[in-house]
């Protein structure tokens, strides 16, 4: 009986093995192909997303705009200097930084309230 023991556990350690290579092997095969699926998903995204820049490119250039407010004649024109209101820099940064602070306040309480549930 002492000489079945070594060959039996042998042969178990080796079954075992064998069985994960397998297992390991087709989760492989799986993941390879489900990268495969999101890089085509992504490059289809890229593409899309690169043809919508390229309409809205076109569509913010000034001689389309011109010929639109043209086609469906509207008088429209660049407003005079004294119709222009410039923001100072220093008031811009100011509300740069309340910005900030808000939305760190904003976020403090959606973690405070996800916390509380």
């Amino acid at each position: 009986m002492d000489l079945h023991a070594p060959s039996v556990a042998v042969l178990v350690i080796t079954a075992l093995v064998f069985l994960s290579y397998l297992f390991l092997c087709g989760r492989c095969e799986d993941l390879g192909k489900q990268i495969t699926r999101l890089e085509e998903k992504c490059e289809d995204a890229q593409g899309r997303s690169w043809n919508e820049e390229m309409k809205w490119n076109q569509l913010m250039r000034v001689s389309t705009i011109r010929a639109l407010l043209a086609r469906h004649e509207l008088d429209m024109d660049w407003p005079d200097d004294r119709h222009i209101f410039r923001v100072p820099a220093s008031v811009r940064e100011a509300l740069s930084r309340r910005e900030v602070v808000e939305r760190v306040q904003m976020a403090q309480v959606a973690g405070a309230e996800a916390a509380d549930e």
